[in-house]
């Protein structure tokens, strides 16, 4: 799968909803972010915890996305932790930029 794929988007959008009660406390929450953090805001959530936190939690996410396994997904970074959890951010923070911007947004 690739990662610029409605579907993919869709995959990210949805993880990262499930760390919010609704799609409104999530816009609620970026609106936070964005106002006192500017465009460092998606990176800060990501760094302050606002989702996965451990590289196990990051590696399994990712692998859901694409679909393959956990092992194959570490495999992919080659077992770099760094690597991999500044994927992870990249995926998450492209994805809240776009819900608050509203566009290429797939979640409800």
């Amino acid at each position: 799968m690739k990662a610029n794929t409605k579907d993919f988007m869709q995959k990210v959008q949805n993880t990262i909803l499930a760390h919010f009660d609704n799609l409104d406390t999530l816009k609620s929450e970026i609106n936070h972010y964005y106002k006192n953090f500017g465009f460092n805001y998606a990176d800060t959530m990501v760094q302050y915890g606002c989702f996965d936190c451990y590289y196990s939690q990051c590696a399994e996410s990712i692998a859901e996305w694409f679909n393959i396994s956990v092992d194959d997904t570490w495999a992919y970074y080659k077992n770099d932790s760094q690597k991999l959890w500044d994927w992870y951010k990249h995926f998450i923070c492209r994805e809240l930029e776009h819900i608050r911007t509203g566009k290429k947004v797939y979640i409800k």
